[in-house]
């Protein structure tokens, strides 16, 4: 009887070997409309078809933008034990096609729970979608301890994404953590830009000054708004000569001379009310 069971088995295979070696050919020679009906009457022949023939399928859907479909079969592959990171990746992909941001949120951090977001491509990609969602604190935590475990390089480019997510979270002190660890990778005036004005909002003056003078020094593209940066923050730290000293550089520029005159009167202004108050 067993003996029998197994044969019938072999034949259902044989007999779904022809359209399936039909639709390889088909695919290998990019004939994508016309491999998907062999590869669909291949798996209808057996009752399990293979996780690898379903991922086929799949990625075909997706080709043919058969989104619908794709989705149900990935479904049906995420499960499995033998699912890998790109089977998730895939019907996120799938949702987010079909417009459906919830959903493909809801994919990324099953995959996450099942220890198969493991890529730095996928870890990134999770972290901006999260963060997209109203998840950037999240986001920022699970792109640190990443970086932290070396799933993520410690690029400047990686601690500058995560600088990102923590200043979308308002927590600045940590976002000034990630700018200066991208800084000790590769300092460059955007960064120390980033850093001056982050700084400024954090209230850390002396750094934002110290930022926006590193950032001139490697000619930061946006001079006159760093100097009025610097004398913003020399006015908040009360140190007026170096505020009176950087307007009256920016005074020079016929764009911003303006602006730079009404800095200049308020300073008067005020250091004639402090005068007053001595």
């Amino acid at each position: 009887m067993r003996i029998l069971c197994l044969w019938a088995f072999f034949l259902v295979f044989l007999n779904a070997a022809l359209p399936l070696e039909e639709a390889k050919e088909l695919l290998d020679a990019g004939r994508y409309q016309e491999a998907y009906e062999p590869l669909k009457k291949a798996m209808a022949m057996v009752e399990n078809p293979p996780i690898g023939w379903r991922r086929v399928l799949a990625s075909l859907c997706m080709e043919l933008n058969k989104t619908d479909e794709a989705i149900e079969v990935y479904k049906g592959i995420v499960p499995d034990n033998e699912s890998k990171e790109e089977d998730f990746i895939g019907l996120f992909y799938a949702y987010a096609i079909y417009g459906d941001e919830k959903k493909a949120l809801g994919v990324l951090t099953a995959a996450q729970t099942a220890g198969k977001l493991n890529k730095e491509s996928n870890l990134t990609l999770f972290s901006s979608v999260l963060a997209q969602n109203g998840g950037a604190m999240r986001a920022a935590k699970i792109m640190r301890r990443a970086i932290g475990e070396g799933r993520i390089v410690k690029s400047a480019q990686n601690y500058e994404r995560l600088f990102h997510l923590y200043r979308q979270a308002r927590e600045y002190k940590e976002a000034l953590n990630a700018i200066d660890s991208a800084l000790a990778v590769e300092a460059n005036e955007r960064l120390y830009t980033k850093c001056a004005y982050t700084a400024f909002e954090a209230a850390d003056y002396a750094k934002a000054i110290e930022s926006a003078k590193r950032a001139l020094e490697l000619n930061a593209t946006r001079a006159d708004n760093l100097r009025f940066l610097i004398g913003a923050a020399a006015i908040e730290i009360k140190d007026y000569r170096m505020a009176r000293s950087v307007f009256g550089e920016v005074l020079k520029s016929r764009r911003h001379a303006k602006r730079a005159r009404n800095w200049l009167n308020y300073l008067d202004d005020l250091t004639r009310e402090n005068s007053f108050n001595i």
